[in-house]
C-alpha cells in the first residue's frame, strides 16, 4: 500500500458498488448494512497489508462508510426524483 487512504476510498467505492448491485438483485433493504461490513472486512483482509488488529479497523472503516455513503446517495436520488416529478 503505497497510499493507504487513497487505496481505502477505493475500496469503499468498490463495496458501494457491490452492495448497490445486490440489492438489485433482490437483497432485502435492512442486510445492506451487514454485508458492506462484511465485505469492508473481508476486502481490507485481502488488499490492506497490515496487522490483523488494522485490517479489522480497515474493514470496518470500509463497511461503515460505505453505508453510509450509499444510503445517503439513495435518499439524495429520492428527494431529487421527488422534486423533478412534482415540477409542471
Amino acid at each position: 500500500m503505497n497510499n493507504p487512504v487513497g487505496d481505502l476510498t477505493v475500496l469503499i467505492a468498490v463495496v458501494t458498488g457491490l452492495t448497490a448491485l445486490t440489492n438489485r438483485f433482490g437483497l432485502p433493504e435492512k442486510y445492506e448494512p451487514i454485508l458492506a461490513l462484511i465485505l469492508g472486512v473481508l476486502f481490507a483482509f485481502i488488499y490492506v497489508d497490515v496487522t490483523l488488529r488494522y485490517q479489522v479497523l480497515a474493514g470496518l472503516i470500509i463497511g461503515l462508510s460505505s453505508s453510509g455513503l450509499y444510503k445517503n446517495s439513495k435518499s439524495v436520488y429520492g428527494k431529487v426524483k421527488d422534486k423533478k416529478g412534482n415540477q409542471t
